[in-house]
């Protein structure tokens, strides 16, 4: 029986001198079972090796490296860091911010909607009302409230001339002014949506569109229907 062992992949028993050993695991198996490591010149057993996905070459599996992306396994050589991430990927699966220069991993790309510009999504800010990605210096700012959106949706009010989300803006039923809804008042005799400084106040509070004033005839003055009795 000390003369004898047990192949470690056909488990079949054979004289010990017919047996070879695993240079990296001590484990023996017949020489027709046994492969040279492409990477490391060792000699190790068949189910010890993986294919390179990069080289095609047989590599001892301890040797090999895991894409964090794919998953994919191979030597070293092929493997660098995500600069935002620190994830370790193949160099084919890594592209070059246009930005900072920085290698980032593609499956975490953003492009910008505004110069088309691409980099790692960490770069890129979201348009509040499209919700798609662009550079912190293409974005526009809502004097109001301050959210961050693409050029060309902000639009201007005709009163304060702040620019300002599409959302915070009314327009005068009497003049057709845009102005913050702020500015806006509603009349009390039609609920027409005014501007403030484009309406008549009553003494009361309430407010009306010049159209809907009337005339007192004693001082000729327009007035809110609510101010004038008989």
């Amino acid at each position: 029986l000390d003369c004898l062992g047990r192949c470690a992949i056909t488990g079949k028993t054979v004289l010990l001198h017919l047996l070879q050993q695993s240079e990296t695991s001590g484990r023996i198996a017949l020489p027709e079972h046994t492969v040279m490591c492409a990477l490391t010149g060792k000699r190790v057993l068949s189910d010890e090796v993986e294919k390179s996905a990069v080289s095609g070459r047989a590599i001892v599996s301890t040797a090999l490296k895991t894409s964090a992306l794919s998953g994919k396994r191979a030597e070293p050589e092929f493997f660098a860091k995500c600069e935002f991430s620190s994830s370790e990927v193949l160099e084919s699966e890594l592209g070059v911010s246009q930005i900072s220069g920085k290698r980032y991993r593609l499956d975490e790309q953003s492009r910008s909607t505004v110069s088309g510009k691409t980099g790692h999504r960490i770069e890129f800010v979201l348009c509040s009302e499209t919700n798609q990605p662009l550079l912190p210096v293409e974005a526009e700012r809502c004097d109001v409230t301050g959210k961050i959106v693409a050029p060309g949706v902000l639009d201007q009010c005709e009163v304060t001339g702040k620019w300002v989300l599409p959302s915070e803006l009314e327009r005068c039923a009497a003049t057709g002014k845009k102005g913050l809804k702020r500015l806006f008042v509603s009349s009390s005799v039609s609920g027409k949506r005014l501007l403030e400084q484009e309406s008549l106040r009553s003494a009361t509070g309430n407010f009306c569109a010049p159209i809907e004033a009337k005339t007192c005839p004693w001082s000729g003055r327009q007035c809110h229907p609510d101010d004038l009795t008989t």
